[in-house]
Order: C-alpha cells, then structure tokens, then sequence
C-alpha cells in the first residue's frame, strides 16, 4: 500500500483478472471471500485513483481477465461498466488472446515509479509476494511494461471497444 501511495506512476499487468486497484466490491469480494476487513482494506486502496493528485494507473489486462466469470455474469457485467467509466490519470489496454510470446506470459507484475527514487516491480504469485529492487531487472520489467502497452496490448480505444463487446456478452449470459 504504500508503494501505491507514494507512486506517481503504476504500471499492472495482470494476465487473468482485474486488477485490485480497478475492481468493484462486489467482484472484490469474490475474489477474497467474507473477510469484511480484507475487503475494506482492497476497496480502501483505490482512493490514490480518485484523491487530490491521483496517480497515474496504467492497468494491461489478459483478455481471459474480461471472459473469466467470477461471480456472476451481472458481476462481470458491472465490473466491466466500471473499467469503461475509470477517471481520466487510468488507462486500461487489454491483451487479446492469441498475441503468441510475449515477456508478460511470464507472469503478473506491478511496476511503482516514484517522484525521488528508483521504480521498483512487485511481483504476487498465489500467496505470497516479492519486490524486485535490483536495477538492471526493474530495467528489464520496465522494458517488458513498455513492450505490453506499445507494441502487445490494443490500443486504449480497440480495447474500450473489446470491452464493450465483453459487456454485451455478459448482459446477454444473465
């Protein structure tokens, strides 16, 4: 948290799901079952998006993180709704399925960058979590959130438009 607090910038990759600082109550509370405290520390999180002087979120998401239910369609329906009305400093591109190799099939990472000091990477498997300080790697995770958003990812528009799609499928699921 307090990576997100500090950051000026933050830079997620997520493969398979929305990330936490984008994700709605109702699809938050899927993820993280019925620790009430849990989930008001996830949805607490997302004020450095709407506060004073919001940081700058660039959110790559997998296309699987569109078209995986979790929940229900309603609630993928609504968590996508919210991902098309994100404030003006988010930017959501998606990665569509099928791009063949590319570094972020590695796995998810998130990339802090900070107004006096180095960026550093968190990376979050299943239950644990480690931060990446070593430069020549925050390097080649910088190189790597770079390749996912100019040359990987949709455009911010193409995936406005995917996502929209992924809306329509979801409404008409229910």
């Amino acid at each position: 948290m307090e990576c997100e607090r500090t950051a000026v910038r933050i830079t997620e990759w997520l493969p398979w799901m929305i990330p936490g600082l984008l994700q709605t109550s109702d699809y938050a509370r899927e993820i993280i079952g019925p620790d009430e405290s849990r989930l008001t520390l996830r949805l607490a999180r997302r004020d450095v998006l709407t506060r004073r002087e919001p940081v700058e979120f660039h959110a790559v998401i997998g296309e699987p993180g569109l078209r995986e239910t979790v929940g229900s369609p309603g609630v993928m329906a609504h968590q996508l709704k919210t991902l098309q009305d994100s404030p003006s400093n988010v930017t959501v591109q998606v990665v569509p399925i099928g791009r063949g190799w590319h570094p972020g099939i590695v796995g998810p990472f998130i990339l802090y960058e900070f107004p006096d000091s180095p960026p550093i990477v968190h990376i979050e498997p299943y239950r644990s979590s480690a931060f990446v300080y070593n430069e020549r790697d925050v390097s080649d995770y910088q190189s790597a959130a770079d390749m996912l958003r100019k040359e990987v990812a949709m455009s911010p528009d193409d995936s406005a438009r995917l996502i929209a799609d992924v809306i329509t499928e979801w409404e008409t699921t229910e």
